[in-house]
């Protein structure tokens, strides 16, 4: 009895180290933009394809319940000139009413620079691997990303980072 409980024990430690769940690759900055296709609010088509080649593309995961995201999204409003050189599209998963409010809320209809999107959970996690909002991609002309920051971000970290390093 002893040894059969030691041998179930054995084989059930042996199963769970052959089949753990493999965790989300890290993001490096050879990672290229995926080849993605988002509704917007406006009822147009985005892909990857449509992104100016001359501009440095934001894609923030957001939710509209999110307190970090609605003040961000201010400060963003706040600063948008000085993100002239930026294309912001900003993705969530909640539904469309939702998204849409906060579209309204925030008047981004008269932002040419930021789009927004609304898209089904599954395809941002399987995409672009969100697991946590807010979370931002940075990407060069190129499509190469160069800054991943899942979790809170300030656009003016953000701003930052880019006047630094690109601007």
């Amino acid at each position: 009895m002893l040894i059969s409980g030691l041998a179930m024990i054995v084989a059930v430690l042996l199963w769970m180290m052959t089949h753990k769940e493999t965790p989300p690759r890290m993001k490096t900055a050879e990672d290229e933009m995926p080849d993605f296709k988002f509704q917007l609010m406006d009822g147009r088509m985005m892909q990857r394809a449509d992104m100016d080649g001359a501009k440095y593309t934001l894609i923030w995961f957001f939710n509209s319940e999110c307190d970090l995201c609605v003040n961000e999204i201010q400060a963003l409003v706040d600063s948008i000139s000085l993100l002239n050189n930026c294309r912001i599209v900003m993705v969530s998963h909640e539904d469309s009413t939702k998204v849409a409010g906060f579209y309204e809320r925030f008047r981004l209809m008269e932002y040419p620079s930021i789009s927004v999107a609304c898209v089904p959970e599954n395809y941002i996690k399987d995409m672009f691997k969100i697991y946590v909002v807010p979370t931002l991609y940075v990407y060069h002309p190129d499509k190469r990303m160069i800054k991943y920051k899942p979790g809170p971000v300030t656009i003016h970290e953000i701003i930052q980072y880019l006047k630094n390093n690109y601007l």
